[in-house]
């Protein structure tokens, strides 16, 4: 990416660890398994019916878990872009909390006019 687009100016949205993790379970189950979760091919069963062990072990999976990492993503995207071009956000003041001080704050990061 970096050999594209070097002076790319990159915003990296943090959400809440847990949140973003029963988002992803909600969304394979909604999406891809249709009320079942699945690991390593094998059904597991609806969620419902889930021990909190299995689900446990389901959300802590490698791939699940790699994407709430947000230190070690934020350290590659760092090895090819300087601090000055990532503006780090999160979720819930874009969402909730602040969107007005929240765009205001990418609107100077990203030297940009915001319009509505």
């Amino acid at each position: 990416m970096h050999a594209a687009v070097p002076d790319a100016k990159l915003i990296f949205m943090l959400r809440n660890p847990i949140e973003r993790s029963w988002s992803a379970v909600r969304y394979r189950l909604t999406k891809e398994q249709r009320g079942q979760i699945i690991k390593d091919n094998k059904r597991l069963g609806a969620i419902e019916d889930l021990t909190v062990d299995q689900l446990r072990e389901y959300i802590a999976a490698p791939a699940l878990a790699k994407r709430s990492d947000y230190l070690s993503t934020i350290d590659r995207f760092r090895k090819h872009y300087p601090a000055k071009q990532m503006q780090i956000v999160f979720f819930d003041a874009v969402d909730t909390l602040k969107p007005t001080v929240c765009g205001s704050a990418l609107k100077v990061f990203l030297e940009a006019d915001l319009k509505p």
